[in-house]
């Protein structure tokens, strides 16, 4: 029922986003740009946009694990936009982030404080790196994380600039194909990697997925409840 809801042009789209992404930089008289990459599709997708407006030499990319973890995709996906590997820094952040949750004596069990000191020494780390290149930080998030609450303030939420704030995840993973990101990317559980390698598993075509994509809709379109209230009567007859 609600697999048209959020359908987009992702052609109009991508120029939209490419366009505010060059005004923005204009208008701030900067050249440069910092960006995590997970080896997630959001961060996949926020760099190939990214990669269109800024030659490619301008933007710093990092990856910031704090679990050891396979960097292939994040190689295969600089190849794919024809970004030099040399281009990805490499920063563990789990003696940063260890040696504050021993100083904080944040209980091993109490998994949230850890996740959000690590998502924090992540936004330092890069926001520190903008100040080094004088860049703008680039985020990676997207608008279901923020009506979720799937994020961390003053962490992976802060950001000099959202390309992908203003889209819902499904309109993501459209872009991503419009893209021609490799499906590996596309394919991907979400994980935050903040508790371990295992991934995030969610069903967008499960019953609450859709009844939350449902809201969404509601809420984006800003439909009354009174035409909302006509419309589902005038279906059940």
């Amino acid at each position: 029922m609600f697999n048209n809801l959020l359908e987009i042009n992702p052609q109009e789209e991508v120029s939209k986003i490419v366009s505010f992404l060059r005004q923005t930089f204009s208008e701030q008289k900067i050249e440069k740009a910092v960006i995590g990459v997970s080896g997630g599709i959001d961060s996949a997708v926020s760099l190939a946009l990214l990669s269109k407006v800024l030659p490619v030499e301008n933007i710093k990319i990092l990856h910031l694990p704090y679990f050891n973890e396979p960097i292939d995709d994040i190689e295969k996906l600089l190849e794919s936009l024809e970004i030099k590997k040399s281009q990805l820094q490499i920063f563990s952040i789990k003696t940063t982030a260890d040696e504050l949750i021993k100083e904080l004596q944040v209980p091993e069990k109490d998994l949230v404080r850890r996740g959000n000191i690590m998502a924090r020494v992540r936004m330092i780390t890069l926001f520190d790196n903008a100040k080094k290149e004088n860049g703008l930080v680039v985020g990676t998030e997207n608008r279901s994380e923020h009506f979720l609450g799937y994020f961390t303030r003053f962490g992976d939420a802060a950001s000099d600039i959202e390309p992908l704030g203003h889209l819902y995840k499904t309109q993501v993973y459209e872009l991503a194909k419009y893209l021609k990101l490799f499906q590996a990317i596309i394919d991907k559980a979400p994980s935050a990697n903040l508790w371990g390698t295992k991934p995030m598993k969610v069903n967008l075509d499960s019953p609450i997925n859709k009844q939350i994509r449902f809201c969404f809709y509601i809420l984006i379109r800003r439909i009354p409840l009174i035409r909302l209230n006509k419309c589902i009567r005038g279906r059940k007859k």
